[in-house]
Formats: structure tokens, sequence, C-alpha cells
């Protein structure tokens, strides 16, 4: 795997429109087709950079290159983490197939949910065409890896559909390459974390916020129906193991052919634009409003992310505590320079705000009522729990526009919905 730094798609954001960074809007510097390289994929929309074009030189007079190395570690790190969990997950399942009974089924769901949590922290290396997100020459793993929703009926029998599902249809060869494909051709998520989950789980139940209850009778082999479901599972855990494989080599800190070898050579701005816009789009953008507000506003439990295991409130406390790690450079007991670090000495009254902001979106996320299926979505407009649900959005919200806040004052854009 190599990847070079005028070629990788990942250096590069398209925007379709304007963005607002604090309170005014700049326009990036333009990316030349020699930048982009032969062997990039332009991008459909106009291509910008996470440098501010004409920000006061002033700005970019700090050295980051300890914050910069701290952050590739610590994303290397992470996934190596997500990786041992989604292979213990993976040998927890193939216990299971070996022997199918409740206790291994309920070892296979516990490994899920832990791995779950492993993965939800490196969430926070998101939004910025990074190698989860795109390769050099097409779209990363994260469709296939952590898409949602799932279509559960294109997988396996459903409440009103009895025979619905891949598993079902004898005529269609049960293959990775099968799996692949009619997820492409169909534009539906049928792998990764939530198809593993539902076929763990199964549907959730009528009643709100309860996990699934599929019988382990459903694995037993020797049957049609059962020995596809069988092929199914183990075919999703070996591809999401790969895809992590995928990840944690896209990081390694000793490969000069690496995207951490590419990401260390960036231009420090435009490394610190991904690092920042990572952890301001997960916190004001995907959970605040695509996960949280979402789901409020509809009253619809299937916009959370983890609803077969009853667990998509844990989403919500994992992904926050990934931002956390970016910001301090704590993880796993290490530490490393991270972006607290950097602001602290560009503006250490931001900094301290940015903190006491993170502090109340943990605490906001840690007052929601749970399960948020039944405690939260449902809640009148003035309820203690739709109040708590609303704080919580608004603090997510606040701490993202202060993480934008500090990149206008080192020169770099931080993009988040006007």
């Amino acid at each position: 795997m190599s990847y070079n730094i005028n070629s990788l798609k990942g250096i590069f954001v398209a925007l379709s429109v304007g963005l607002t960074v604090t309170n005014t809007v700049f326009a990036a510097e333009p990316v030349t087709a020699k930048q982009l390289g032969p062997a990039a994929v332009a991008p459909v929309a106009r291509p910008q950079t996470y440098r501010i074009a004409g920000a006061d030189r002033r700005l970019s007079n700090y050295d980051a290159k300890a914050e910069i190395q701290g952050y590739a570690q610590l994303v290397a790190d992470s996934y190596a983490a997500a990786l041992t969990d989604g292979q213990t997950l993976k040998a927890a399942i193939a216990a299971l197939l070996a022997n199918p009974n409740d206790d291994t089924l309920t070892r296979a769901r516990d490994a899920w949910i832990n791995g779950r949590r492993t993965w939800e922290l490196t969430e926070a290396f998101r939004f910025y065409d990074g190698p989860i997100d795109v390769t050099d020459t097409e779209m990363g793993p994260i469709s296939r890896l952590d898409g949602w929703p799932i279509d559960t009926a294109a997988i396996d029998y459903v409440e009103d559909n009895p025979t619905s599902g891949i598993i079902n249809n004898m005529k269609l060869a049960l293959t990775r390459a099968t799996l692949l494909s009619q997820g492409q051709s169909s534009h539906v998520t049928i792998t990764g974390w939530h198809a593993i989950e539902f076929l763990l789980w199964g549907q959730e139940p009528s009643s709100l916020g309860e996990p699934g209850d599929r019988p382990v009778t459903d694995y037993l082999p020797n049957q049609p129906n059962n020995d596809r479901r069988r092929t199914y599972l183990k075919l999703t855990a070996d591809m999401l193991v790969d895809d992590l494989h995928y990840l944690v080599e896209s990081w390694d800190p000793k490969s000069r052919n690496s995207y951490a070898a590419a990401f260390r050579l960036l231009n420090q701005r435009e490394a610190l634009g991904r690092i920042m816009n990572g952890i301001a789009q997960l916190t004001g953008q995907e959970l605040a409003i695509n996960r949280l507000a979402a789901a409020l506003d509809a009253n619809d439990g299937r916009k959370l992310t983890s609803r077969f295991s009853a667990t998509s409130y844990q989403d919500f406390v994992f992904g926050l505590r990934g931002v956390r790690n970016v910001w301090t450079g704590d993880q796993g007991g290490e530490t490393r320079p991270g972006l607290s670090l950097l602001v602290g000495r560009v503006d250490p009254a931001l900094a301290q705000r940015i903190l006491h902001a993170l502090d109340h979106a943990e605490e906001s996320v840690g007052l929601l009522r749970t399960p948020l299926e039944r405690e939260t979505l449902p809640a009148p407009a003035n309820s203690p729990s739709r109040q708590k649900a609303e704080r919580a959005i608004a603090d997510l919200k606040s701490f993202a526009a202060l993480i934008r806040d500090a990149g206008a004052k080192i020169g770099v854009a931080v993009y988040l919905p006007n």
C-alpha cells in the first residue's frame, strides 16, 4: 500500500458551497491539477484546502510538529486496539459457529459490544477524506465497515417477511464477492458492524429500547437456511477484520509508504485542518445533528445507530471519548502531545474554554435518559428528558464551534454547517 503526497485524495476536501469559519466566510486555497496528480480522482465539486487563504502569516507562526506526530501515533494505536477487539469478535463468532449454545451466543454479543466501543473511539479520525473515507482511487471502507442504516430485509428474515434476504435466497451464491456486489448494486448496507449486530441479536422488538432476541437455534448446522446464515456471519466478520487491518496498515508509523508517512509530510496547517475538522464535524454535525437531533425530531429510534443490541447510547459516549483523546493526546495509558497544547500556546484562554465545553458536552451526554428510544425520543417538548437532549445537542455544537474558532486563530478552516 503506497500513498503519494501529491496524489493522495485524502489531502483535499471537496465542498460544493462556501462554509462558515468563525464569523467570516473564507475562500480556501484552490488545488491545482498538478497538485491532484495523475493517480487522484478529481473531486466532483470545487476543491479546497484547510489553509485559510490570505490569513495573516502570524497565524501560522508556530510549530505543531509534536502535536501532528502525537495525533498520528494516537490514530495508529487506536486502530490497532480496534483490530485487536475485532479479532476477538471474530474468534467469538467462530466459537459460536463451532458450538451454538446460549453461552457462546452471549460471548459473541459481549465481544461485539466491547469491539464497538473501541471502534467508536476512532470516529474522531473521520470526515477529512483519510483512509477510512477514501483511498487513492476509490471510496474507503467506511460504508461496508460501519454503514448505517443497514437493510435488514436484504440480509435475513424480518417480522413481516420470513423468507426475505440473501440468506434465504438459495439461488444466490453466498460469497464475499456476492455481498460486495449486492451492496453496491442496490446501494444498501449489508455488511459491517451493524450487519453482524443484526445477525447476533436479530430484529429489535416492538418494545422500545430493548435488544433483539435472535434464538441460538438460528445457528444450528445442517439446515439449509441456517448454514447460509452461518456462512454470512463468518463472511461479515472476516470482512470487518480485513478492513480494520487495512486501517492499521494505512496508519503504520513505521512504513514509508503509509498514509501516516504522507500525513506527517503535509503542511502543518493542512494536517491540523484534518485533525480539527475530524473532531468538530463528529461532534457538531454527526453526533449532534445526524444522530441525536434527527432521531429526536422524528421520534424515530431507527435513526440511532445500534438499535438491535440497544446500545445506541454508548455510541455517543465513546465517540465523544475519542474526541477527548484527540484534544488531550491521552489514550490507553499513553500521553502524547494533543491539540490542547498547541491551542494553549496560541490562546490559553480559548484552550480553557474548549476544555470546559468538552466537559459540558460529556456531562450532557451522560445525563441523557436511557434507553433513548423509550425515555428520550418520545418525551414531550418541555419535559426534563427532552430538555436534557436539547442541552446535549447544544453543548456538542458549542464545542465544535469553539474548535472552529481555534482553527481561525491558527489559520485553519474548520467547516461546519452555517
